[in-house]
């Protein structure tokens, strides 16, 4: 009896180590080759700070498709992101409370609420020499960045 328990443990302790493996895979920058000219990533929660910093490394202006928390927080934590942005495209809210200073400051801003439609707005933005980040996060963070990948595998196949 004292076997079964042990080995029941053994294999709840397992699935949680897969379980927390999986997470920590789906929340990495992944690379996903040229778009347009651009340099693709996306990323599913992400921690803000290494976002801020992540954007900062870039050597391109970066047009960020993000939630609109995401988007708030982290130009709430660095402002100074506004000079590394070309373009901001909210992808869950289409309005969206971005503070007058970081509009006047970044480019192009728009939001849309969805996926698809932030990369309809997308084609409007292109840009070679520029970085496309894809971030979201929260509950739909993953379906999001499928959808993200999806049509970003589509459209390099054509």
């Amino acid at each position: 009896m004292g076997e079964k328990v042990h080995s029941k443990v053994e294999d709840r302790l397992l699935e949680a180590r897969q379980e927390s493996l999986q997470n920590h895979a789906d929340a990495v920058l992944r690379p996903l080759g040229k778009l347009w000219g651009m340099d693709v990533f996306s990323w599913s929660n992400p921690f803000l700070g290494e976002l801020a910093n992540t954007i900062h490394s870039f050597p391109f202006q970066v047009i960020w498709i993000g939630s609109a928390d995401e988007v708030k927080k982290t130009l709430g934590m660095d402002n100074s992101l506004c000079s590394n942005l070309n373009a901001v495209i909210v992808h869950n809210a289409s309005i969206f409370g971005l503070e007058r200073e970081w509009i006047c400051n970044i480019k192009n801003c728009a939001g849309v609420v969805s996926v698809q439609e932030a990369m309809e707005m997308l084609k409007a933005f292109k840009e070679s020499k520029k970085v496309l980040l894809f971030t979201s996060s929260g509950e739909d963070a993953l379906a999001n960045r499928q959808d993200f990948e999806t049509y970003v595998k589509m459209v390099q196949g054509a």
